[in-house]
């Protein structure tokens, strides 16, 4: 999986894990794998990028959505990036959309985190938000299948 920084206006860049074609049994661990060592490096704003990503198995399902908590949960933030329609739709069936943010391909956003949103709804002025051009300019590298990892 190839992992690239975003470069943004904001003091944190989110962190961009490109998927492959197919995220099954056999290969869902090197994304799990992935997903840890970033939240381990410290990144709190993790994005998936799925736009070249067809299948993705229910356990990477069930782990995403659990990672997605896990990382709510320490203030963090998951982004899936440019998800097929049938993709999400296996979210909603196997996992929950509950606490990732999804982004369509080619479409520019606000990220902004809760504490955010919070400071604007009360007045305060927003301190900082990323406006990131999503999937347009994204590789599809996805896993290195020759790489340290797979021998």
């Amino acid at each position: 999986m190839e992992t690239t920084e975003r470069d943004s206006a904001s003091q944190e860049a989110w962190h961009v894990l490109a998927a492959k074609a197919r995220v099954d049994a056999l290969n869902h661990e090197a994304l799990e794998r992935q997903l840890r060592a970033a939240q381990t490096a410290g990144k709190t704003r993790i994005g998936i990028d799925l736009h070249a990503t067809r299948f993705l198995s229910q356990q990477a399902i069930r782990f995403i959505t659990q990672f997605a908590e896990q990382l709510a949960e320490s203030g963090g933030r998951l982004a899936l990036i440019a998800p097929a329609e049938k993709t999400k739709r296996h979210f909603e069936i196997y996992g929950s959309l509950e606490r990732i943010l999804v982004f369509r391909a080619g479409e520019t956003f606000n990220i902004v985190s809760q504490e955010e949103l919070s400071a604007r709804s009360g007045g305060a002025t927003l301190a900082s938000a990323v406006s990131v051009l999503i999937a347009d300019t994204l590789g599809d590298d996805g896993l290195d299948e020759t790489g340290p990892e797979n021998g």
